[in-house]
């Protein structure tokens, strides 16, 4: 199955003109990105809200999340796991982008198997969406 991210057509694989990103510069950008940021930092809080409160069974909890969340990151980056949560963050946008590249579906880079379709890299358009945080 082809991940289609998004697309216009009821049927993507007849599609001619394709929209292809780059899964390492979205996860780089993404993760780096002002909305990451924000989950990390609210989760800090709130862990050292409850080490504060004496609640360690909360604060290992939240820790847990944390480890887990960098594992899929890991595994996100090793090919090993979806983009659900970059994709979900991003789905409000795709149809701008594919408007603006012209292109009918945006897949992953390397992952359509019709290699006679004309692939159109928009990367940097969708990276354009999110907002590094401020270091």
């Amino acid at each position: 199955m082809v991940p289609t991210w998004y697309t216009t057509l009821s049927t993507p694989r007849t599609a001619e003109r394709i929209g292809t990103v780059d899964r390492t510069d979205l996860l780089i950008a993404y993760y780096a990105s002002a909305e990451w940021d924000a989950v990390l930092k609210e989760m800090r809080a709130e862990r050292d809200e409850a080490e504060a409160a004496g609640d360690e069974a909360r604060a290992e909890e939240l820790n847990a999340k944390g480890q887990a969340l960098q594992d899929v990151a890991h595994r996100q980056l090793a090919g090993r796991a979806p983009l659900t949560n970059i994709l979900d963050s991003l789905d409000d946008v795709l149809p701008d982008v594919a408007r603006r590249a012209g292109v009918e579906i945006i897949v992953e880079e390397g992952t359509w198997p019709n290699e006679d379709a004309q692939f159109v890299d928009v990367t940097e358009m969708l990276l354009e969406y999110i907002e590094p945080a401020k270091r």
